[in-house]
Parts: structure tokens; C-alpha cells; sequence
């Protein structure tokens, strides 16, 4: 590797590293995450994430020609909690479902949300919350919730301040700290699962302070 690889590679994870400590104490989370480790507390339960993963490629730079080696890091996942198995969703027979059987967990927080967005500047607003934990009892124990975003009709990106994303963040911990649904199961067994849910795939449009919402998936 050249010395000027080799520099860019360690500005690399550099920067990775940066964005990680970010994340993880980010104050617009409205998480009180205590982080030990790989060992997240959470509302008194203790999740287990899996060590980050780094793949590096290299790519050729378009003006130069030259071969820049990059890196790509795969976020931590949700492994244990309090010291049992999260099942990723695709391997558990049953998945968890509300009690109220017309109404499901993706739906309450959507419509709940919408209220917040409702005193909200006009524009479309993406809610990045993803890794929801339900333990073995159909509570959800842990979620992740990075940031918010929003943009005009013409694609060109909106401010959007910390007390905003504080109001969204404690409104999704709030309905989650409400909710207890049946559990997922392998062949009958109640266990824990990471659930498939990814509030990012819907986009909150306010107008005039009424708010609309649509899974957008793109």
C-alpha cells in the first residue's frame, strides 16, 4: 500500500470511529442508552450487540485512476437479551401480533407520530428507527432511533432541530414502553425476536398542519 492509501485508509476509520461515538451519544436520540462494551442497558434490560463488521474494497478514483482502498462497516445487531437469544424475524414460526387483532405495532406508531408532525413545518419527514426488540414476553425492550430527516417537494433538504427530534424519539419510546403484544414463538415456544420493522419506510407530509403518511419503501 502507498503512503497515500495508506493515509487515506486511516482517515478512514477515523472517521468511521467519529461517527460511531456520535451515534451512540447523541443527546437528539432521546435513548438514555449506557453502553458497556458490546452491552447496552435500556429501561433495566441488557442487550447484547454483536462486535461491527469491516469489509474493505477498493475502488478507482474517476479523476486520478488511482486505486483507493475504502472501508464499509456493517452496524452492530441486536444478539442477547438479559442473556437470551434475539431471533432474527426470518427464523421464528410466529411472529408477534398485537392482542388488539386490527391493529398492529407499526400502525399505532405511525399514527401516533403523525400527531406529533402535525406542529411540524410543512415538508416530507423521514423517522430513521429501526432494530426493535421484543423479548420473550411481547414487550419491546430496545429500538434505535438515529436521526430525522426532512426535505421539500423539491427534493432540497429541510433544517430540522434537536427539540424535533427529541418530540419523535420520545413519542416512539413512549408507545413502545405502552405496548405489550403476544410474543413471537419457535414451534410454540415464546422467544425473542428482532423485528422486520423500519419506520424510515414511511414518509410523514404535513401541510398546513395536517399530516398524512404513506409506506413509501424508496
Amino acid at each position: 500500500m502507498t503512503t497515500r492509501k495508506k493515509e487515506m485508509f486511516e482517515n478512514t476509520i477515523i472517521g468511521l470511529l467519529a461517527l460511531m461515538t456520535v451515534f451512540v451519544g447523541n443527546p437528539a436520540s432521546a435513548q438514555d442508552f449506557k453502553k458497556e462494551g458490546n452491552v447496552v442497558t435500556y429501561n433495566g434490560n441488557k442487550i447484547t450487540l454483536s462486535a461491527s463488521e469491516r469489509d474493505t474494497i477498493v475502488v478507482v478514483d474517476p479523476i486520478t485512476n488511482e486505486e483507493i482502498m475504502q472501508v464499509r462497516v456493517k452496524d452492530p445487531r441486536p444478539l442477547l437479551v438479559n442473556g437470551k437469544k434475539i431471533y432474527q424475524h426470518e427464523f421464528v414460526t410466529a411472529m408477534p401480533s398485537r392482542k388488539e387483532k386490527n391493529f398492529s405495532l407499526e400502525e399505532q406508531l405511525a399514527t401516533n407520530l403523525a400527531l406529533k408532525f402535525n406542529s411540524f413545518p410543512d415538508g416530507n419527514y423521514r423517522v430513521y428507527a429501526s432494530s426493535f426488540v421484543l423479548d420473550d414476553q411481547g414487550k419491546v425492550v430496545y429500538f434505535e432511533y438515529s436521526h430525522l430527516s426532512a426535505r421539500d417537494d423539491q427534493g432540497k433538504e429541510l433544517p430540522v432541530t434537536d427539540e424535533q427530534k427529541q418530540i419523535i424519539g420520545k413519542e416512539i419510546a413512549g408507545n413502545c414502553r405502552l405496548v405489550t403484544m403476544n410474543p413471537a414463538k419457535v414451534d410454540g415456544k415464546p422467544v425473542a425476536v428482532l423485528s422486520d420493522l423500519f419506520m424510515q419506510d414511511y414518509k410523514f407530509t404535513v401541510r398546513n398542519h395536517v399530516t398524512e403518511y404513506v409506506k413509501a419503501n424508496n
